[in-house]
């Protein structure tokens, strides 16, 4: 090979080096080819590798992201989540324990570790999930905020984070001129009031449900919008001891109608998660979920509640075999 070629060879690496990689404020992002142009970080705040888990957050409407790294660093919104979740391959690597999310536009990839989340005691749950914080909370309807979670078999937007507790932070930044609009719980307008899951989750409940619960609609609660899902299709399954969520239990004669609209009503509100309903003498019973941990188990509890107010009396944990997906080793 010439002497030139070679030359142009090496600058041409060096130039898709530096548009697929770059610093902001001495912080390192990565280019994933995403349409907004947003890029994210290689680490988590607090990590010096991509690999640690760095520090938990608990969100307080602040630009945490910017506060610590300065520059135009800042949260993920959930559209940026949506966006990532759209545009990138989520593979779960068992030996590294995260998820290395890898772009479908030019294959540069992030991993993002499974580092659980913790108490405000500082008590850790678990190393085999990630919940990391975005930009958006509230304390309508409870006090939640969104963000990414994941786990082996799932990557979703999460609407339903608990307030009171720390996640990860992996913030983005754009390089452009105009950088992204941070937004957190500001409700100046009409137009950002009707921004917020929260407050149109709450108006839907408000108009569909009477005083004691029931519906006014005869439709039911249900929320098609509340997550963004990769689908894991076609996953082998085995069987193993874990938690499931109950919703409904009657021995009463009517009890096989109310579990078929106990069962509807849930299959409604999260058609991305499996509803069982069973007989066993004398009793109707209607279980949601497949879960290895109580701490997720504990999370679509909290959900149910929410989601469906005229069980919430009855909605509590079982532990049973439950069916999981066997994931690809990377």
């Amino acid at each position: 090979m010439k002497l030139s070629h070679v030359v142009i060879a090496i600058a041409a690496t060096i130039c898709s080096m530096a548009a697929n990689a770059g610093n902001e404020n001495g912080h390192e992002w990565v280019d994933l080819g995403l349409p907004s142009g947003t890029k994210w970080a290689i680490c988590n705040i607090g990590a010096e590798t991509p690999g640690e888990a760095g520090s938990y957050y608990a969100w307080d409407g602040s630009n945490i992201a910017g506060n610590m790294w300065g520059g135009r660093w800042r949260l993920p919104t959930p559209d940026d989540i949506k966006e990532l979740v759209k545009n990138c391959e989520f593979v779960w690597s068992k030996e590294r324990r995260g998820m290395v999310v890898r772009s479908k536009t030019n294959s540069n990839e992030i991993f993002l570790p499974a580092a659980g989340y913790q108490s405000e005691t500082g008590s850790l749950y678990g190393n085999n999930a990630g919940h990391y914080l975005s930009s958006e909370g509230s304390k309508e309807m409870g006090g939640y905020e969104a963000g990414l979670t994941f786990n082996a078999g799932t990557t979703y937007l999460d609407r339903y984070m608990g307030m009171n507790l720390l996640y990860s932070v992996r913030p983005v930044c754009n390089t452009g001129s105009t950088e992204a609009t941070f937004r957190g719980e500001r409700r100046n307008s009409a137009e950002e009031e009707g921004d917020s899951y929260w407050t149109r989750r709450s108006n839907y409940i408000s108009d569909n449900y009477n005083s004691s619960g029931n519906t006014t609609s005869g439709e039911g609660y249900s929320n098609p919008n509340q997550y963004t899902y990769i689908d894991k299709e076609n996953l082998p399954k085995k069987t193993v001891e874990g938690y499931r969520v109950q919703i409904f239990s009657s021995n009463q004669k009517t009890a096989k109608a109310e579990a078929y609209k106990a069962a509807q009503s849930a299959k409604s509100a999260f058609p991305e998660l499996s509803v069982y309903t069973s007989f066993k003498t004398p009793f109707w019973k209607v279980r949601v979920g497949d879960f290895e941990s109580n701490a997720e188990a504990q999370s679509l509890k909290n959900e149910l509640k929410s989601a469906l107010p005229e069980y919430a009396g009855e909605i509590y944990i079982v532990k049973t075999k439950v069916k999981v997906p066997i994931y690809p080793v990377e």
